[in-house]
């Protein structure tokens, strides 16, 4: 079944990955978040507690990244606009989830 352009315009970005990271934005103190990265997003969503209402989330374009750090206990995802992402590993992270986070910005950078 062939897709039309109207279609594939209004698709929903594929996930390539994600993960439950302690995640520091900026200079703010770190928080546990789930963190998603699609084809044109990295998006992050604070976990905490059913009674606070004030919990963070944003997104970055993957367009506006400029620089991915890889380490062996996170992530630094710097943004052009001067926004930094640390995504550092929690005690229950899955084996190999900063590989599949590696392999999908470099994915993303060559695509």
């Amino acid at each position: 079944l062939a897709e039309d352009a109207s279609t594939r315009s209004t698709a929903v970005p594929a996930e390539l990955c994600n993960a439950v990271f302690d995640l520091e934005v900026n200079t703010a103190p770190p928080v546990k978040a789930f963190v998603s990265l699609s084809e044109d997003s990295l998006a992050y969503d604070e976990i905490g507690d059913a009674s606070r209402t004030d919990l963070s989330s944003g997104v970055l374009f993957v367009d506006d990244i400029s620089k991915v750090d890889v380490a062996t206990d996170g992530i630094v995802v710097t943004a052009s606009g001067g926004t930094r992402l640390v995504m550092a590993l929690r005690p229950d992270s899955p084996a190999g989830v900063l590989a599949a986070f590696d392999r999908a910005f470099v994915h993303l950078s060559n695509g």
